[in-house]
């Protein structure tokens, strides 16, 4: 939780500094652009790496995980090399200051993605190590971005803030196994392609839903609609944080409880009785904010994104149900029904907010929205349900035919499961 937070402040602080760097609007939003970029691209590269690193080999033993390194560390990089020659391609097409500041991204993004890559690592069972990295680059890049000369384009911004994530990447490989040997680019892939491949799937529905939904509504509403829908999707933007945290923190601990599946319906239980429990605590926060720090934050906007915290806020609790799940799933390496819980509960989280605008504009939209989790949180449930119940079925014919079985076994049966489906 404290490295989430720590990458998370990172985040905040390195815009609050450039923001301030810049005497126009323009070359910030330049910024936003790269860091929307790098956002995009990490959480795809994370999709079919990390993601399954956790679910599958937490339960392993520090040499097994060793061994898969080299193959973890060379897709990493061989993807985010594809992704900054497309970079490339799209900052020369675009020109202007925000092709700037992707081509500035371009070069740095392999070494920011494998920090993130050691952090996937050390999260497992040396989080104090993953702490670390991420303090290192919270250091390094806020020094570095003071030290920027007056008049510093913005694609120095990006280069500063990429490397001081490559310091981070160093002292990485320096507190974990070292420089991995034999690299291999694609070799992960093709071990773990199906999960990988289901992981995409469904970061790549999620995301294009939410962003269809929230496009659609400027259409349907107009321009400030979007501002007070976005603006009040900023204000919970650290509790939706919390919500990765949480699944990044209790993964491992789900994983290595996969012959207890009893252990992972109360670990799941725990994660929506907390993350409710801090949506409660935010929507109560914006509520009886005071209106001269929310226009102080949000200018002329908070007017219209003051009345959409209650409903967003409301709209967190079935959202909770839905990391619940998403943590028992992950953890139980399932990622056949995850995936199919996100495709069911796709069509719901469009139409829903999407028909709420057309009715009443951006109230509408996050009534919708919250109307769109809450059949969502329905249907990833009962998802997770069946897919505990299997897991118990499993184990008791584990138990009645051969005995109990270690951890590492059960990690090794699992990490199995999606490799047999291509026979």
């Amino acid at each position: 939780m404290a490295d989430q937070a720590a990458s998370s402040l990172s985040n905040i602080l390195v815009a609050v500094i450039v923001a301030r760097s810049f005497d126009s609007p323009e070359p910030f939003a330049a910024f936003g652009v790269a860091m929307v970029a790098y956002q995009l691209m990490l959480s795809g590269i994370r999709s079919v790496t990390g993601e399954p690193f956790l679910s599958l080999y937490s339960p392993a033993g520090p040499t097994q995980r060793r061994r898969l390194q080299a193959d973890l560390c060379g897709t990493v990089l061989f993807i985010s090399v594809l992704c900054s020659l497309v970079v490339l391609a799209v900052s020369a097409v675009i020109g202007g200051l925000s092709g700037s500041a992707l081509q500035a991204l371009a070069f740095v993004f392999p070494l920011v993605v494998l920090q993130d890559a050691w952090r996937y690592v050390f999260i497992i069972d040396r989080p104090y190590a993953a702490l670390a990295i991420d303090l290192i680059w919270l250091v390094a890049a806020i020094v570095a971005l003071h030290a920027m000369p007056a008049g510093a384009r913005v694609g120095s911004f990006v280069l500063v803030w990429g490397l001081s994530g490559g310091l981070g990447g160093v002292i990485g490989i320096g507190l974990g196994w070292g420089l991995p040997l034999r690299l291999h680019p694609w070799r992960w892939l093709i071990d773990h392609w199906v999960i990988s491949a289901r992981y995409l799937g469904d970061f790549v529905t999620a995301r294009a839903v939410s962003e269809l939904a929230i496009n659609a509504l400027t259409a349907i509403s107009g321009l400030a609609a979007f501002g007070a829908v976005r603006a009040t999707q900023i204000f919970y933007g650290p509790i939706n944080t919390l919500h990765g945290a949480v699944s990044l923190a209790v993964v491992p601990e789900g994983a290595r409880s996969r012959d207890r599946p009893e252990h992972i319906r109360r670990l799941c239980v725990a994660v929506a009785i907390g993350t409710i429990a801090l949506g409660i605590v935010a929507t109560i926060a914006g509520v009886l904010l005071p209106d001269r720090i929310g226009e102080a934050a949000f200018g002329p906007t908070w007017d219209r994104a003051e009345g959409l915290l209650l409903p967003m806020g409301l709209a967190m609790i079935p959202g909770a149900l839905v990391s619940a799940a998403v943590v028992g799933m992950q953890s139980l390496a399932d990622s056949k029904r995850r995936l199919a819980a996100q495709l069911q509960a796709a069509p719901g989280q469009l139409i829903c907010p999407l028909a709420g605008a057309f009715i009443n504009g951006a109230v509408g939209f996050v009534i919708g929205l919250a109307v769109g989790r809450v059949i969502s949180a329905t249907l990833w449930t009962r998802m997770l349900r069946r897919a505990l119940a299997d897991a118990n079925a499993a184990v008791e014919a584990r138990n009645n035919g051969s005995g109990d079985l270690s951890v590492d076994q059960v990690a090794l049966a699992a990490a199995s499961v999606d490799r047999a489906v291509l026979a």
